[in-house]
């Protein structure tokens, strides 16, 4: 959350981002049994300002640089259908 910058190793730093927001996370899976022998799943996976590490190369010497930023949402959803 702090803006200073803390060195991986030679070729690599780690950025910090005081502007970064916490990311919360909100789950729901349903479960439904047909005829005691049919099983349909459905998932979903949803988190407003999801936090991912992004790489960037640096223009001005040969390092890469990670910083932590948010995106706006990630959602994941999975269905299934089994015997």
């Amino acid at each position: 959350m702090s803006n200073n910058g803390f060195r991986l190793n030679a070729y690599s730093v780690l950025l910090g981002n005081p502007s970064l927001k916490f990311a919360r996370k909100y789950n729901t899976q349903l479960v439904y049994v047909l005829n005691n022998r049919y099983t349909v799943v459905a998932y979903n996976n949803y988190t407003p300002d999801y936090i991912s590490q992004m790489p960037y190369q640096s223009s001005e010497r040969l390092e890469n640089r990670f910083q932590m930023v948010n995106l706006d949402y990630r959602n994941t959803v999975l269905y299934s259908l089994g015997e």
